[in-house]
């Protein structure tokens, strides 16, 4: 007979580090309860395509902690797994304290005899890491945000950023959604990989600047959970009359914790 030898698995690296899912440049190094997170490295055994999650993949109407094999640990935690290649795995975070930091690792052949872990890499955490979700990267970090008009859905970036995709920059007195993540603790609170059935704001204090200046607490509408998106947080405000043109400048702070600052927002003049 011909023994065999024992299959095994090549150890996981994580040695891209860990990053907000946004992929804002500087990037987002801490972690907090409930945002979105992306791993880098190598050996994660999930092939050179990124696959994400379908309706198929969920585990009693939640997102699994272990996704084509492979799993995300933080700080002794499984992690729910948005999408995994062999590269990248998207992960929500799990609760997490803040002020402190979390061992992050990756676990390849997850769930099988053969599985076996990287090396943790230590991450800062945070009570809110917030970030915004963008429609387009560039190298400087100055991106337009993944924004849509909270009545009609329309997205809202310049109209030549995707031409003929039907895009229109933003406009004084118009309602506006922003899509982020990492905006911290909801009420109602909601378990990482559950989908959130109602809407549920954010329990620290909100601030956001545009354009360099404080928008007044009237025009800030709501900044909580999106429903039924688990990770996915937005920002709905009221852009106030004197809103002047241009690719404004939008930062928001939760709980005195800041978002990266090149995020803006197209506005071009009163289409109404």
């Amino acid at each position: 007979t011909v023994t065999q030898p024992p299959v095994t698995t090549p150890v996981p690296v994580i040695d891209g580090g860990v990053a907000g899912a946004a992929l804002s440049v500087p990037a987002v190094r801490a972690l907090s309860t409930g945002g979105i997170a992306s791993v880098f490295g190598k050996n994660f055994g999930a092939g050179t395509t990124f696959q994400n999650v379908a309706q198929d993949d969920l585990l009693n109407g939640r997102v699994s902690v272990n996704f084509r094999s492979v799993c995300v640990d933080v700080a002794g935690v499984r992690a729910p797994v948005f999408g995994v290649s062999d590269g990248q795995v998207n992960f929500q975070v799990p609760v997490v304290g803040s002020g402190g930091t979390a061992a992050v690792r990756v676990i390849a052949a997850c769930g099988t005899p053969t599985e076996v872990a990287s090396d943790s890499l230590s991450v800062a955490t945070q009570a809110a890491t917030p970030e915004f979700f963008y429609f387009a990267h560039n190298p400087d970090g100055h991106n337009p945000v993944a924004a849509t008009d909270s009545i009609t859905g329309v997205a809202i970036a310049a109209a030549d950023l995707f031409p003929g995709s039907g895009f229109a920059p933003a406009h004084p007195k118009q309602f506006v959604t922003i899509y982020a993540t990492g905006f911290g603790a909801t009420s109602p609170s909601f378990a990482p990989g559950e989908f959130p059935g109602t809407l549920a704001s954010v329990t620290s204090d909100v601030r956001v600047q545009l354009n360099g200046h404080e928008l007044p607490a009237t025009n800030v509408l709501y900044t909580g959970v999106t429903p039924f998106s688990p990770g996915l947080y937005q920002l709905n405000v009221l852009l106030p009359d004197d809103t002047p043109d241009g690719d404004l400048a939008l930062v928001i702070q939760i709980g005195g914790l800041q978002s990266p600052a090149g995020a803006f927002l197209t506005v071009r003049g009163n289409q109404n």
